[in-house]
């Protein structure tokens, strides 16, 4: 179901409203009625597609969140990751089974609160850096908030917002210490890598 089909047929007052509440509720606004207009329809394929999901699907629920106006452009910018595009390299390591049945590291406080990459494709920054706070806080019993953005900017073997691999991420880790997210905060929000502001007295946790 395209833009032009929903055009051309009414969108129920129930998803105009609920996409009303959706606005508010992430801060979005519109300069335009054509705007409006096609974020309203991009919202209500979503709808669609959330409410088919539910009625299908017994083990999990979907919902809709800060992309569910978003188009199929603006979505594919987030998909920085370049496995298929970047050398593979380094050891891996296997690590000994427990004898705990699972162990979950969120309730553990392993793991921080989720974080928002938004228009910028360094979702590698960000799983790397999450990796590195949760391990960081099994050795060590400190939870940090650490800086995706210092290896978004600072890193020259990677393309920051246009992607790169969560292992050139640790590579990077290896030789220069990573700062806190207060000491240096993510500003790639709307698709610039920014210049590098790396600053060595303040990095905090290396890869090893």
């Amino acid at each position: 179901m395209g833009y032009k089909h929903l055009c051309e047929e009414s969108v129920s007052m129930e998803i105009e409203q609920a996409f009303v509440e959706h606005a508010s509720i992430y801060g979005l606004s519109y300069g335009t009625k054509e705007e409006y207009q096609f974020r309203l329809s991009l919202f209500a394929e979503r709808d669609a597609i959330i409410n088919k999901i539910n009625a299908e699907e017994q083990n999990f629920t979907a919902g809709h969140n800060f992309m569910s106006s978003w188009s199929q452009f603006e979505y594919r910018r987030l998909l920085g990751d370049k496995s298929l595009s970047y050398p593979q390299k380094g050891e891996y390591t296997i690590l000994p089974e427990t004898d705990a049945v699972a162990v979950d590291w969120r309730t553990a406080g392993a793991v921080n609160p989720v974080k928002n990459q938004l228009h910028c494709g360094s979702c590698w920054a960000f799983s790397a850096t999450a990796a590195i706070e949760s391990a960081h806080f099994i050795k060590n019993g400190e939870l940090l908030s650490l800086s995706e953005q210092q290896v978004v900017s600072c890193d020259t073997d990677c393309a920051g917002c246009d992607g790169c691999l969560a292992s050139m991420a640790f590579d990077y880790f290896i030789t220069s210490a990573q700062e806190t997210e207060s000491d240096y905060p993510y500003t790639s929000g709307k698709g610039d890598s920014g210049s590098c502001k790396q600053d060595e007295s303040k990095g905090k946790v290396n890869v090893d």
